[in-house]
């Protein structure tokens, strides 16, 4: 199983997160960023309830998604910080499943999920984020290291 729902973002966007939150714990990736694992109580505690996430690999999951998380990423537009930010989820059980991500920028900018193949990759590009020659964007942040949610929070500070 691999199942991940996390924040992306540069030290300064991820700090901002950990102060404002207190159920917020971060890791340090790679190239300067960090991922917060978006476990149900910084859920809870951010977007005022807990969230079902849609199964990634329905046919309406992006407009799901968007309405999901949409209290989250309100609040984080809604914080001191600047930067832009990445929310990835990924749902893979025995090989089959998918993954999505979206780039939260600023108020103007809609915050439209992208799911399939790449979109993990494809939003940390945005990011910022450049792959190694021999590696994937994914690979090159130290990510496929973690499976799940759970053992990034527990290995966050």
């Amino acid at each position: 199983m691999h199942e991940i729902q996390a924040l992306i973002g540069s030290d300064a966007a991820t700090a901002v997160v950990t102060e404002r939150w207190n159920e917020a714990r971060r890791l340090e990736l790679n190239r300067g960023f960090f991922i917060v694992p978006l476990q149900p109580a910084l859920v809870r505690q951010v977007a005022g309830s807990a969230w079902e996430l849609p199964d990634l690999e329905d046919a309406g999951a992006a407009a799901t998604l968007a309405a999901v998380v949409a209290p989250l990423i309100h609040a984080v537009r809604s914080s001191d910080q600047q930067d832009r930010t990445a929310l990835v989820f990924t749902q893979y059980w025995g090989g089959s499943g998918n993954q999505a991500a979206l780039l939260i920028c600023n108020d103007l900018d809609p915050a439209e999920p992208i799911l399939g193949f790449g979109a993990i990759n494809s939003i940390l590009s945005k990011l910022g984020v450049r792959a190694d020659p021999a590696r994937d964007e994914f690979e090159t942040m130290g990510l496929g290291r973690w499976r799940s949610t759970e053992t990034l929070f527990k290995h966050a500070r």
